[in-house]
C-alpha cells in the first residue's frame, strides 16, 4: 500500500512535523509514502507557483489514498479549484487536514480547547480587558474560526471587542510586522493589553516589530500565537500559545486513511484536541511550565524517557543534604541531558524541566541554598550541551550549505555536457540520497505529462531501455519507470523543479522527513540547472535555426526565384568551382547559353504569367536534358546557361542531341495542353579541350564564351 500527502512545501513549521506524524504510523505499519510539495494556491509569491503539475503524478497506479492538508493548500483561495484537481485524479480516498472537502473524511482540529483555555488565562488570570487581533486570510476557513471563536470567546465574558483593533494578515511573518505597525501608526497600541495573533509566524512579526519601536514584550503589551512552533520556543520571553498536536494529527490522519482504504465501514469524521501553552509573552514567569506542556509535542517513547529519568532525578535530589552527595545528582542528570540530545529533545524543554523540578524542591524545602546550588550545576551541564551541540551544528550546517552550493556550481557548470545525469548522482549520493529519478519534460517548459529522464539510480543501478517507451520517456502518472520503484514501504518525495511559472521538471527521491531542509536546496539547485540547461539547448536551437536560414538565404542568393535554377551569380560562382576541378582532373567540359525566341511576343499576347510559365518550361527542358552533378541557370530575362562536365570532347554532340530532345517535348506537351507558343532557343555551345588549353578558366565569362566553335538552333 502507499499513501501520498499534499502539503505545503513553505509552511515547513506546520508542514514537517505533520509529515513526521504520516511518516511514523506508515513506518510502523509498513506503508509507503509519497510527498507531493506543493505552493499555496492562487499564492501571490512566485516562488510558490508552476507546481500545479504534480497532480498529474498522483495515480491509482501508484497510490491508494491521499492526505490533504486543505487549509494550508486553500490559504489563499476557496475549496474549488482543489476539488476539482481531486476529482480529475479520481476516487481515491481522501483524509482533509482542518477544511473539509466534499467527499473523504476529516481531520478536525478542535480549536474551542486550547483557544478557550488561553483566552481564559489572559482574561482571569491576568485581567487583561484591552484586546487587539491579527487575523490570517479572509479566504481561509481556518483563519476565519480562529477569529469567530475569539470574537465569541470574549463576548461570553462579557468583554467588548473593539472592530478597529482587528488588523488582516496572511499568515506570514511580514503581515504580523506590517498588523503590529499599523497598531503603532495610528496610537492605538498605547491602549492595548495584548495582541492575540492567529498563528505563531505573524506574532513573531508584531514581536520584532514592535521591539524595534522600543516596546517591551510583555510588561507593556502582552502578545499571543497559536500552532506552537519552535521558533516561539526561542524568544526572550518565549511565546505563549495554543498547541494544535500536529504530530499526532498527522498520524491520525495516517490511521484514519488507512482504516478507511481497508475496512468497507468507513470513518468520516475524528478530532484532534488543542492546548493552551503558557509562557512568558501573556505575561508569566517560566516557572509556570508543568511538564505535560514541556513534553505534549514529544514522541510517546522520548516522554516516558524524560518521566522515567526526571523520577530518578527527583529521588537524588529528594536526599541530598550535604555538598558531597551532588555527585549522584549531577551523573543522573547529566543521563537525562544525554538521552535528551540522542532523541532530538529541544533544550527549551531541559530547562523547563530544571524550573519544574526548583518549583517542587521549594515546595518540598523551601528556599534550600543547597539545592539551588544542585540546580545550577544541571544548567551548567545544560548550558554547556548548547555550547557542544550548536557548534557540532553550525559545522555540520556549515559543511551541508557548503556541499549544497559545491553541488549546484557544478551541475549547473556540466548542463551543457552529457555528463549532467552522472554528476547529479555523484553529487547526490555523497548527500547521503540513496534513491532518485531526475527528469525533464519532453516539451520544453510544457508539463506533457511524459518525462525524459535525466538519470535514474537506486545503489548505482540505472533502468534499461525497455523501462521507457521509444522516445525514452514514461507517463508522469507511473511516478517513476517501470521496474525501478522499489518495495511498497518505500517513502519518496516528489520535487517540482521550476523557475516561477515556467515548469522545468521533477525530481523524486527517497524520503525522511527530518531533511526538508536539504530537499529544499536539492530542488532549487537542480532547478537551476535544469533552467541553464534548457537556455543552452533553446540558444543551440536558435542557433542551428539562424544557420539553416542563413543556409536558405544563402541560396536564395544563388538561384533564381521564378524557376529554380542557379542565378547569374550562382552560374559565375559554381562553374568557375568546376573549372577548377575540371583543370586538376583534366576534363573536357561544354558552356551552353541559350536564349528563348519570341519571349517577348508571348508577353505582349498571353501577359506575364504565361511568359512566366514558358520560362519555367524551358527551365525544366534544359533540366532533365542533363544531369544533376551538371549546372543549369538563369542568367536573367530569356537567357540561360548549362556547364556540362564531358567524359570524351566527342560527346559535346551529345549534349547537342538531349537539349534538342527535350526541346521538342516541352513543345510538345505545351500543344497537348492547348499552349498558343513553343519553347524554342538559340543555343550556342562551347566545346572546350582543356588539354589543349585553347580556353581557359575564365571562359566562365559569358560574354568570352558567346565566341564559342559552334551556334545551334533548335526548332
Amino acid at each position: 500500500m502507499n499513501i501520498g500527502i499534499l502539503l505545503v512545501e513553505s509552511g515547513q513549521h506546520y508542514s514537517q512535523p505533520l509529515m513526521a506524524g504520516v511518516y511514523d504510523y506508515c513506518t510502523d505499519m509498513g506503508i509507503g509514502l509519497t510527498v507531493f510539495p506543493f505552493g499555496r494556491f492562487n499564492s501571490p509569491h512566485e516562488w510558490e507557483q508552476g507546481r500545479d503539475f504534480l497532480f498529474d503524478f498522483i495515480d491509482s497506479r501508484n497510490i491508494d489514498g491521499l492526505i490533504s492538508i486543505s487549509s494550508a493548500l486553500t490559504t489563499f483561495t476557496d475549496t474549488v479549484w482543489l476539488e476539482e484537481k481531486l476529482k480529475e485524479i479520481g476516487d481515491l480516498p481522501i483524509v482533509s487536514l482542518v477544511q473539509p472537502l466534499s467527499r473523504g473524511a476529516l481531520i478536525k482540529t478542535d480549536l474551542a480547547e486550547g483557544f478557550s483555555e488561553l483566552i481564559d488565562h489572559l482574561i482571569n488570570h491576568h485581567g487583561y480587558r484591552r484586546f487587539g487581533f491579527i487575523g490570517g486570510p479572509e479566504s481561509n476557513i481556518d483563519a476565519r474560526d480562529r477569529y469567530r471563536l475569539f470574537r465569541e470567546l470574549l463576548s461570553v465574558a462579557g468583554i467588548p471587542f473593539n472592530e478597529s483593533n482587528y488588523r488582516l494578515g496572511t499568515y506570514e511573518i511580514d503581515s504580523g510586522r506590517s498588523a503590529a505597525g499599523e497598531f503603532i501608526d495610528d496610537g492605538s497600541i498605547e491602549e492595548l493589553e495584548v495582541i492575540v495573533c492567529a498563528n505563531d509566524l505573524m506574532a513573531l512579526g508584531a514581536w520584532q516589530e514592535l521591539q524595534g519601536h522600543g516596546y517591551r514584550i510583555p510588561s507593556q503589551v502582552a502578545l499571543t500565537g497559536f500552532d506552537n512552533i519552535p521558533f516561539g520556543r526561542y524568544c526572550e520571553n518565549p511565546l505563549t500559545t495554543v498547541d494544535q498536536r500536529v504530530r499526532d494529527a498527522g498520524r491520525q490522519a495516517a490511521r484514519l486513511l488507512h482504516h478507511n482504504i481497508t475496512d468497507t465501514v468507513k470513518v468520516l469524521e475524528e478530532i484532534v484536541p488543542t492546548k493552551s501553552i503558557i509562557r512568558g509573552s501573556c505575561g508569566c514567569m517560566t516557572g509556570i511550565f508543568t511538564d505535560e506542556n514541556l513534553m505534549g509535542d514529544l514522541p510517546l517513547e522520548t516522554v516516558t524517557f524524560l518521566n522515567d529519568s526526571i523520577v530518578r532525578v527527583k529521588k537524588e535530589l529528594g536526599v541530598i543534604r550535604a555538598s558531597d552527595e551532588l555527585e549522584k545528582f549531577r551523573n543522573q542528570w547529566s543521563s537525562l541531558v544525554i538521552g535528551a540530545i540522542e532523541r532530538g529533545v529541544p533544550f527549551y524543554v531541559m530547562y523547563g524541566l530544571l524550573d519544574s523540578l526548583r518549583n517542587s524542591s521549594q515546595i518540598e524545602r523551601g528556599d534550600d541554598p543547597l539545592i539551588e546550588q544542585v540546580l545550577l550545576s544541571g544548567g551548567l551541564i545544560i548550558y554547556e550541551s548548547i555550547n557542544r551541540t550548536e557548534f557540532l551544528d553550525i559545522r555540520i550546517d556549515e559543511f551541508s550549505s557548503h556541499r549544497l552550493d559545491q553541488f549546484g556550481a557544478r551541475v549547473i557548470s556540466a548542463a551543457e555536457t552529457e555528463r549532467l545525469g552522472s554528476l547529479i548522482e555523484e553529487e547526490l549520493t555523497s548527500l547521503g540520497v540513496s534513491v532518485c529519478m531526475v527528469g525533464r519534460f519532453l516539451s520544453e517548459g510544457i508539463p506533457d505529462k511524459r518525462i525524459h529522464p535525466i538519470l535514474c539510480y537506486r545503489e548505482g543501478g540505472i533502468p534499461g531501455a525497455e523501462q521507457l517507451d521509444s522516445d525514452g520517456a514514461f507517463e508522469s502518472g507511473q511516478l517513476l519507470p517501470d521496474g525501478f520503484r522499489g518495495d511498497e514501504s518505500e517513502s519518496l518525495i516528489v520535487l517540482p523543479l521550476n523557475n516561477g511559472k515556467e515548469t522545468l521538471g521533477v525530481a523524486v527521491l527517497d524520503f525522511e522527513p527530518s531533511q526538508i531542509q536539504l530537499y529544499i536546496g536539492i530542488r532549487t539547485r537542480l532547478s537551476m540547472a535544469l533552467k541553464v540547461a534548457a537556455n543552452l539547448r533553446k540558444l543551440e536551437s536558435e542557433v542551428e535555426q539562424r544557420r539553416l536560414a542563413e543556409e536558405e538565404l544563402s541560396k536564395l542568393s544563388l538561384k533564381d526565384e521564378l524557376t529554380g535554377l542557379y542565378n547569374r551569380r550562382g552560374f559565375h560562382i559554381l562553374t568557375e568551382e568546376q573549372l577548377k576541378k575540371a583543370g586538376t582532373v583534366g576534363k573536357p567540359y561544354a558552356i551552353v547559353y541559350a536564349d528563348m525566341d519570341e519571349l517577348k511576343l508571348i508577353n505582349d499576347n498571353n501577359g506575364h504569367a504565361a511568359g512566366d510559365i514558358a520560362l519555367k518550361d524551358a527551365a525544366a527542358a534544359l533540366s532533365v536534358s542533363v544531369r544533376d552533378s551538371d549546372i543549369v541557370a538563369r542568367l536573367g530575362g530569356d537567357e540561360f546557361g548549362l556547364f556540362v562536365l564531358l567524359d570524351k570532347l566527342e560527346h559535346a554532340q551529345m549534349v547537342k542531341i538531349r537539349l534538342e530532345k527535350a526541346v521538342a517535348e516541352a513543345d510538345s506537351e505545351g500543344r497537348r495542353k492547348g499552349r498558343e507558343w513553343e519553347t524554342t532557343s538559340d543555343n550556342a555551345i562551347s566545346v572546350n579541350d582543356f588539354v589543349q588549353r585553347r580556353i581557359l578558366a575564365r571562359t566562365s565569362s559569358m560574354d568570352r564564351a558567346r565566341g564559342a566553335n559552334c551556334s545551334l538552333t533548335v526548332t
